[in-house]
């Protein structure tokens, strides 16, 4: 316990695929804040990585364990990175504008019950919306919840700010100043794809 970096932070985003990122080499320009990072040498881009499953649960499973696929014993059996943060001395926070619990939750709940506090944006529960919409809360309101964190800091802190990402419906994932492209702006691909 020797690290003296007072703030951590993981964001831990959901569904993003690098095929149409720009700073990717996708040819529409949808990530400029992070070219502009990059451009300045503010961002460090990781062109060779590839995630050990196609879904966040089994993803996740492995992202903070020590864990690997193939390994006997079960995910949750193993060393986790919110553990040792704690036996470290950090005060370990994890937010959410995911569900709080149900079948597409449960893993992050594992995660989230070991850090020593925890806020959701909302209280709902996995297809607890029938109708087909889908209400989830902007990423964006995980921001106040990290400003009352930070307002009560303690000398190493760790804050892990889980966004609901890019999952559909993908017009509840922006506000109306952040629409630039539509549908016909990708070419090449079904009405539905697009």
């Amino acid at each position: 316990n020797e690290s003296n970096i007072p703030y951590v932070v993981i964001i831990l985003g959901e569904a993003t695929n690098r095929n149409y990122m720009g700073i990717y080499g996708y040819p529409k320009n949808t990530t400029p804040l992070l070219q502009k990072r990059l451009d300045n040498h503010d961002l460090y881009v990781f062109n060779d990585v590839i995630s050990s499953h196609s879904t966040t649960i089994e993803s996740l499973e492995n992202m903070f364990t020590f864990y690997r696929v193939g390994a006997t014993g079960c995910w949750y059996s193993y060393m986790d990175l919110f553990h040792i943060l704690n036996r470290a001395g950090y005060h370990t926070v994890w937010m959410s504008n995911q569900e709080v619990t149900g079948i597409f939750g449960f893993v992050a709940q594992v995660y989230a019950d070991m850090c020593i506090e925890r806020q959701f944006t909302s209280k709902r529960t996995s297809h607890a919306n029938n109708n087909g919409t889908d209400t989830t809360e902007m990423d964006l309101e995980l921001l106040p919840i990290l400003d009352t964190f930070m307002m009560n800091t303690y000398d190493k802190n760790f804050y892990l700010l889980h966004l609901m990402g890019c999952h559909i419906d993908y017009r509840n994932r922006y506000t109306q100043e952040y629409k630039i492209f539509t549908p016909q702006d990708i070419s090449g691909q079904s009405d539905i794809s697009r």
